[in-house]
Protein backbone atom coordinates (compact mmCIF):
# COMPACT_ATOMS: atom_id res chain seq x y z
CA UNK A 1 0.00 0.00 0.00
CA UNK A 2 0.99 3.40 -0.80
CA UNK A 3 1.69 6.21 1.57
CA UNK A 4 0.07 9.29 0.87
CA UNK A 5 2.60 11.72 0.63
CA UNK A 6 3.50 9.41 -2.20
CA UNK A 7 0.29 9.64 -3.89
CA UNK A 8 0.42 13.15 -3.39
CA UNK A 9 3.34 13.72 -5.53
CA UNK A 10 2.15 11.14 -8.19
CA UNK A 11 -0.76 13.38 -8.53
CA UNK A 12 0.56 16.28 -8.42
CA UNK A 13 3.25 15.19 -11.40
CA UNK A 14 0.28 13.47 -13.64
CA UNK A 15 -1.58 17.24 -13.04
CA UNK A 16 1.27 19.01 -14.81
CA UNK A 17 0.60 16.92 -17.85
CA UNK A 18 -3.12 18.76 -18.21
CA UNK A 19 -3.56 21.29 -20.53
CA UNK A 20 -7.33 21.51 -18.77
CA UNK A 21 -5.81 23.12 -15.71
CA UNK A 22 -4.46 26.83 -15.69
CA UNK A 23 -2.69 26.22 -12.13
CA UNK A 24 -2.73 24.10 -9.22
CA UNK A 25 -1.08 23.73 -5.68
CA UNK A 26 -0.01 21.67 -2.81
CA UNK A 27 -1.87 23.40 -0.11
CA UNK A 28 -0.53 22.69 3.72
CA UNK A 29 -2.53 22.44 6.87
CA UNK A 30 -1.09 22.15 10.18
CA UNK A 31 0.43 23.59 13.36
CA UNK A 32 4.42 23.48 14.18
CA UNK A 33 5.89 24.40 17.92
CA UNK A 34 9.44 26.08 17.22
CA UNK A 35 11.60 28.93 19.10
CA UNK A 36 11.44 32.49 17.91
CA UNK A 37 13.95 34.63 20.11
CA UNK A 38 14.14 32.61 22.72
CA UNK A 39 10.63 31.26 22.89
CA UNK A 40 8.63 28.84 22.18
CA UNK A 41 5.73 29.68 19.53
CA UNK A 42 2.59 27.36 18.70
CA UNK A 43 2.12 28.44 14.87
CA UNK A 44 -1.19 26.84 12.79
CA UNK A 45 -0.68 27.18 9.23
CA UNK A 46 -3.75 26.79 6.81
CA UNK A 47 -7.97 26.26 7.38
CA UNK A 48 -8.69 22.56 8.87
CA UNK A 49 -10.44 20.86 6.57
CA UNK A 50 -9.12 22.14 3.56
CA UNK A 51 -8.33 20.10 0.33
CA UNK A 52 -4.41 18.47 0.10
CA UNK A 53 -4.54 19.58 -3.61
CA UNK A 54 -6.16 23.11 -4.87
CA UNK A 55 -6.18 25.05 -8.43
CA UNK A 56 -8.42 26.52 -10.96
CA UNK A 57 -9.58 24.78 -14.19
CA UNK A 58 -9.11 26.23 -17.31
CA UNK A 59 -12.77 27.53 -17.47
CA UNK A 60 -12.91 28.76 -13.91
CA UNK A 61 -13.81 26.22 -11.67
CA UNK A 62 -12.25 25.39 -8.37
CA UNK A 63 -10.65 22.41 -8.00
CA UNK A 64 -10.86 20.68 -4.34
CA UNK A 65 -8.75 17.33 -4.22
CA UNK A 66 -8.16 15.77 -0.85
CA UNK A 67 -5.70 13.00 -1.12
CA UNK A 68 -6.00 9.57 1.17
CA UNK A 69 -4.37 6.57 1.46
CA UNK A 70 -6.49 3.11 0.78
CA UNK A 71 -7.31 2.99 4.29
CA UNK A 72 -7.79 6.81 5.08
CA UNK A 73 -10.85 8.29 5.89
CA UNK A 74 -12.01 11.87 5.42
CA UNK A 75 -12.20 13.83 8.78
CA UNK A 76 -15.55 15.75 8.88
CA UNK A 77 -14.23 18.90 8.24
CA UNK A 78 -12.16 17.51 5.29
CA UNK A 79 -15.85 16.04 4.27
CA UNK A 80 -17.57 19.97 4.93
CA UNK A 81 -15.10 21.03 2.59
CA UNK A 82 -15.62 19.06 -0.46
CA UNK A 83 -19.33 19.50 -0.39
CA UNK A 84 -19.09 23.27 0.10
CA UNK A 85 -16.73 22.84 -3.20
CA UNK A 86 -19.07 20.88 -4.92
CA UNK A 87 -22.56 22.98 -3.90
CA UNK A 88 -20.45 26.15 -5.18
CA UNK A 89 -20.00 24.66 -8.85
CA UNK A 90 -16.40 23.63 -7.95
CA UNK A 91 -14.87 20.02 -8.56
CA UNK A 92 -14.13 18.17 -5.29
CA UNK A 93 -13.44 14.61 -4.98
CA UNK A 94 -11.23 12.43 -2.70
CA UNK A 95 -8.31 10.53 -4.83
CA UNK A 96 -6.52 7.20 -3.75
CA UNK A 97 -4.51 6.99 -6.73
CA UNK A 98 -3.90 9.37 -10.28
CA UNK A 99 -6.36 6.60 -11.82
CA UNK A 100 -9.05 8.31 -9.46
CA UNK A 101 -7.91 11.63 -10.91
CA UNK A 102 -8.34 10.43 -14.28
CA UNK A 103 -11.78 8.97 -13.85
CA UNK A 104 -13.22 12.08 -12.26
CA UNK A 105 -11.93 14.49 -14.85
CA UNK A 106 -13.13 11.70 -17.42
CA UNK A 107 -17.01 11.55 -15.87
CA UNK A 108 -16.61 15.85 -15.61
CA UNK A 109 -15.48 15.87 -19.37
CA UNK A 110 -12.11 17.16 -19.03
CA UNK A 111 -10.89 14.22 -20.31
CA UNK A 112 -11.64 11.80 -22.93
Amino acid sequence: MKPEKQIQQEILYFLHLLPSIKFFWRNNVGAVSAQYKGSSRFIKFGQAGLSDILGIMEDGKFLAIEVKSAKGKLTVKQEEFLNTVIQANGIGFIARSVKDVINNFKRLGYMK
